[in-house]
């Protein structure tokens, strides 16, 4: 019975030492959140800024709920091309021209891995891309030439990294 105590002991020690891992381990910080207001809608979004998280952006994400989003940030106005590899979710994409304007909205259904991915195109020169779940542009009523007013304490654009888009 003392041989019994004895790994549980062990496993203790351990545990309390730090030198197991799983459960111990913290979890990720949650990102911080600014807001992006279109007509009477707005969302809290995540931002993408440097070329990793650009390149990431929502993919990997089994949901993404309604009112939240990603704002992709970039240096220079630039036509840009986006798609979705690595999605799970359906996302609206709108690209904004450095006027705040919409220049361009799509609706981007998820593909399977092993097709060549469409790609969605702001057509001519956007500063930001904004992706929110599908179908929450048409609910709110968004439509290209409106106006995006974010939130005060989202970075100049001027501090974002130069990438080419996702």
């Amino acid at each position: 019975m003392q041989l019994l105590r004895l790994p549980v002991i062990l496993l203790t020690l351990l545990g309390s030492a730090g030198l197991l891992h799983g459960c111990n381990r913290q979890a990720a910080p949650k990102p911080t959140l600014y807001s992006v207001k279109i007509n009477n809608a707005t969302w809290m979004v995540e931002l993408a800024v440097t070329q990793q998280e650009q390149e990431r952006g929502l993919a990997g994400r089994d949901s993404l709920p309604d009112g939240r989003g990603m704002l992709f940030l970039y240096d220079e106005p630039r036509v840009m091309e986006y798609w979705m590899k690595g999605c799970r979710i359906p996302l609206d994409i709108a690209f904004i021209d450095a006027n705040h304007k919409i220049v361009r909205i799509h609706t981007m259904a998820c593909e399977p891995p092993e097709i060549r991915f469409k790609t969605y195109s702001s057509d001519v020169p956007a500063l930001y891309a904004l992706e929110v779940p599908a179908g929450a542009f048409a609910k709110a009523g968004v439509k290209v030439d409106d106006t995006v007013t974010f939130d005060p304490n989202i970075p100049v654009t001027a501090k974002a990294p130069t990438t080419s888009g996702r």
